[in-house]
């Protein structure tokens, strides 16, 4: 039986919601790979993935610096969405939650070029170093 589908649930993904993902779109991929770690909330997927989706229309290539970022979805979808010129990126939070590490590890899973792609780092934003070559809009994926 499949749960209902609502993209604004606050209801964490697990591996039984993969059947509601079952194209072989990007987004679906990415969904099953998310429901695969079993900690996600719905809601974060759908709006990491709107956030990194829009700006990386708009912007491409360079380092991808997340700044409080959560589970460091959006980095992470940031640099799997580029075609090419992202050399990676790191993923910073204060309280970044244990199961960030999990989510990374089932998209890498998924997705073998994100392996050392992204840097998940706890720890205080004024401490990354950006860089010359990074760039980076402010953005709130969650609400």
């Amino acid at each position: 039986m499949t749960d209902v589908h609502d993209p604004h649930s606050r209801k964490r993904l697990h591996a039984p919601s993969k059947v509601n993902f079952p194209g072989e779109l990007l987004f679906d991929r990415v969904a099953r790979a998310v429901c695969d770690a079993e900690c996600l909330p719905r809601k974060e997927l759908y709006e990491s993935w709107e956030v990194a989706r829009r700006t990386r229309r708009r912007f491409k290539g360079g380092r991808v610096v997340d700044l409080a970022c959560g589970h460091g979805v959006v980095a992470q979808l940031m640099v799997l969405l580029d075609k090419g010129g992202c050399p990676g990126g790191v993923a910073v939070d204060r309280k970044l939650p244990p199961c960030a590490f999990e989510v990374q590890a089932s998209l890498v899973a998924a997705f073998p070029q994100l392996a050392d792609k992204v840097e998940l780092v706890r720890g205080d934003v004024e401490d990354v170093d950006v860089g010359p070559t990074a760039w980076w809009r402010r953005t709130r994926a969650a609400a």
